[in-house]
């Protein structure tokens, strides 16, 4: 936008001297390289010249990557495993499946992308532009060890994706702290083509993913197309049954951390676990601001009551308040 307004009031510039402003023209595939725009004066005026370096743009993604949402369904979250290094490997394993096959691997299929689920180790080489570091929020390519690109594209059977031979940056990790690196915890995959988060789901063909819309019920089911969330409810059901603490920031503020207090064990009795009144921690958003939640096991070993230690987090939620959202609930652990 900066470099557009630059441009703009070179131009004018330019016709209320009588002279010519030259743009700055499209930037070299070199994710590093920039382009200069000169203004040239008119003869009666002394020598000057404006510089002004546009932002590299790569072509093999668009110079303007799209807005990811903020307000992130609590259901997309169910991936860990990815590098957080830039061309880095580690496996892609999702927490929705209740048995030991959750690990994404490639597979020659029959029907449907060449993709399947295996309790062998999966391995993923995860690719970002202009960085070293895999961040939140940031558009990656992500490659299947002895397949390709992961990429949206019509498939008849099963789900909608299709494995490419060059990397296409369209995948969002989400789930964090934009601009932080990806952490331990689980996280959204969401796909900028699609407008959607890939997540487990039945499949009769192919390898059993989905398309989180696709999983709702007919309506949207009140989370189709994502307004906003006017109360989060969050319950504690991790394993030891210790409390956590309670910490909140306002993104759209920028504010850091505020304690919102400890939230006691959601277990009872007869071993089941849920929003037990009296055992929830709710949180009502100004509408229109982004926040991030954290949840903090203070009582694990090597832990404090510290929100910015990345090993002690059993929850980091990002969402947007808006009054007419939706409440949300989240189970810790």
């Amino acid at each position: 936008m900066l470099h557009m307004k630059l441009s703009a009031g070179l131009a004018v510039l330019a016709l209320a001297l009588g002279g010519a402003a030259s743009l700055p023209s499209s930037a070299s595939a070199a994710p590093s390289a920039g382009v200069a725009a000169g203004l040239a004066p008119p003869a009666a005026s002394p020598p000057s010249t404006t510089t002004t370096t546009a932002p590299p743009v790569s072509s093999a993604s668009p110079a303007t990557a799209p807005e990811y949402p903020l307000s992130i369904p609590p259901a997309t979250r169910q991936w860990y495993g990815l590098s957080n290094v830039n061309d880095g490997t580690g496996p892609l394993i999702n927490g929705a499946i209740n048995s030991n096959t959750d690990q994404l691997v490639w597979h020659n299929e029959t029907f449907g992308v060449n993709l399947d689920w295996s309790d062998d180790e999966s391995l993923w080489k995860v690719q970002t532009q202009g960085s070293t570091s895999i961040t939140y929020g940031q558009p990656v390519a992500l490659r299947v060890w002895g397949g390709g690109w992961l990429r949206y594209g019509y498939e008849f059977w099963g789900v909608d994706l299709q494995l490419s031979s060059t990397p296409l940056y369209e995948w969002y990790i989400l789930g964090g702290t934009p601009g932080t690196p990806v952490g331990n915890g689980e996280f959204a995959l969401w796909n900028s083509e699609a407008n959607d988060y890939m997540v487990y789901g039945n499949q009769t063909w192919g390898v059993n993913l989905n398309w989180y819309k696709k999983t709702l019920p007919p309506g949207g089911g009140g989370g189709g197309t994502q307004t906003g969330v006017s109360l989060f409810v969050a319950y504690n059901c991790i394993s030891d049954e210790d409390p956590v603490e309670m910490w909140v920031r306002d993104l759209t503020a920028g504010s850091g951390f505020v304690d919102e207090g400890e939230l006691d064990t959601a277990w009872t009795d007869d071993g089941s676990c849920g929003p037990i009144a009296g055992d929830v921690w709710t949180f009502a958003p100004t509408s229109g601001h982004a926040y991030e939640v954290r949840a903090v096991d203070f009582s694990a070993p090597g832990c404090s009551n510290d929100p910015t230690d990345g090993q002690c987090w059993v929850l980091d939620a990002t969402f947007t308040g808006y009054a007419d959202g939706s409440v949300v609930y989240d189970e810790i652990g």
